[in-house]
C-alpha cells in the first residue's frame, strides 16, 4: 500500500510502498529488503494521504515562519532600545585619565 513520508530535514514529501504496518511502525521496500520506520518520529512522519502529508509539512513551515517573525520583532525592539541609549553626562570613574 502507498503512504507518504514527510521529512523535517529535507522538507519533502516522498511516496513510500508499505509492506507491513503496526500502530506505531511501517515497513517499506528498500531494494530487495525492508526497512522499519516509526510513523511519528522527530525527523519524519508517515501519513496515509498526500493531503495529510502536505498539511503536516505546511503547518511545520508556517510554525517556523511565525517563530522567526517573533524573533525578528524582538530583535527590532532590542535595536530600538540600543538606539535610544543616552551617554552618561559624567564619565565612569574607572574611565578617568590617570587610572
Amino acid at each position: 500500500m502507498k503512504k507518504y513520508k514527510v521529512s523535517s530535514y529535507l522538507e519533502t514529501i516522498e511516496t513510500v510502498e508499505v509492506t507491513r504496518e503496526t500502530e506505531a511502525s511501517v515497513w517499506i521496500k528498500v531494494g530487495d529488503s525492508e526497512a522499519r520506520l516509526l510513523k511519528n518520529s522527530s525527523y519524519e512522519k508517515i501519513l496515509d494521504t498526500w493531503k495529510e502529508a502536505y498539511n503536516c509539512l505546511f503547518d511545520r513551515c508556517l510554525h517556523r515562519v511565525e517563530a522567526a517573525t517573533l524573533r525578528l520583532q524582538e530583535a527590532k525592539e532590542e535595536l530600538v532600545d540600543v538606539q535610544n541609549l543616552i551617554p552618561p553626562k559624567t564619565p565612569h570613574p574607572e574611565l578617568k585619565k590617570g587610572k
